[in-house]
């Protein structure tokens, strides 16, 4: 872990005090990454257990519209039948004395034998909760005469599960949780860097009980865990009990592909502002008036 340093600069009385340089890209300020991060923090605060992997499950037997079978579910999420077997029961009803969290439902198929999953009422909602600008809009233009079960499949099959695979590609294990932390950061790094606010409301915006775990396995890991090196933790220089949380070069790519991926374009070029044009500036609000030559240009290896 670093130490955060900071640097001011003095102009008519006013001083600039920042501790790093935040990534910038008008992909991160999208209403579709918007409307991303404010479903995540509301499916967490929901079912604050669930895995990114258990959340990306129930959006794909929810975008199926029709029961889906073990094996298939299996194939669809690229696991093993057996993984795809216990995951189902926790999802659903539960396994043994372990309650479920009632997204899906277990039904029957063709013949007894035959395992099959739906979404339940709650699944169902829980889904909804990431295309409800699509489906409010398709209801407007259409002036409410709509499939909304058609629109919340293919919004997900489109934009939203895709979006989550470039996360599980690089954290399988993640908890929903973590995750929500890697977006929060992403969505406030100005002020973490800027600002030099205080980790803690982190915990505070997400109802988190352990943030340091979640911050320390999305940096380098902690005891018996590998970190996913996606976010750089810094100490304030001016107060090493606070804990400043920033992208690290991995963190800000998948931020950005999750964010092109959302609005279905290209990644937009992603940009840092060079330490000496934060020097030079009164306050973070100068920012938006850099010229290109004051951001170093982030381009990914």
């Amino acid at each position: 872990m670093s130490t955060a340093g900071w640097c001011s600069q003095i102009f008519g009385g006013h001083a600039f005090f920042f501790f790093f340089s935040a990534f910038h890209s008008p992909d991160y300020e999208s209403a579709e990454f918007r409307e991303f991060c404010a479903a995540c923090y509301r499916a967490h605060s929901f079912k604050p257990s669930l895995s990114l992997a258990g959340l990306h499950a129930v959006l794909t037997v929810a975008a199926a519209r029709e029961p889906v079978g073990y094996d298939a579910l299996a194939a669809r999420l690229d696991q093993s039948y057996a993984t795809t077997s216990t995951m189902a029961g926790a999802l659903s009803d539960g396994r043994g004395r372990r309650p479920g969290l009632k997204l899906l439902r277990r039904v029957s198929g063709e013949d007894r034998k035959q395992k099959k999953l739906e979404a339940s009422r709650t699944g169902y909602a829980l889904a909804r909760l990431f295309v409800k600008t699509a489906i409010s809009k398709a209801v407007f233009e259409n002036k409410g005469a709509v499939d909304e079960k058609y629109i919340l499949s293919d919004q997900l099959y489109s934009r939203i599960l895709p979006s989550l695979r470039l996360a599980l590609n690089v954290a399988s294990d993640i908890q929903l949780s973590t995750f929500c932390v890697l977006l929060y950061v992403c969505q406030n790094q100005e002020k973490f860097g800027y600002q030099g606010e205080h980790s803690s409301v982190i915990a505070q915006k997400l109802g988190l009980s352990n943030l340091s775990r979640s911050l320390d396995r999305l940096a380098e890991g902690y005891a018996g865990y590998l970190g996913y090196k996606l976010l750089e933790l810094h100490k304030k220089s001016t107060d090493r009990r606070v804990t400043l949380p920033s992208l690290s070069d991995a963190g800000a790519r998948l931020m950005s592909d999750i964010a092109a991926q959302l609005r279905q374009k290209p990644p937009s070029v992603v940009l840092k502002p060079k330490p000496e044009s934060l020097h030079r500036a009164k306050g973070p609000s100068e920012i938006k008036d850099f010229d290109d030559g004051d951001f170093d240009n982030i381009e990914w290896h």
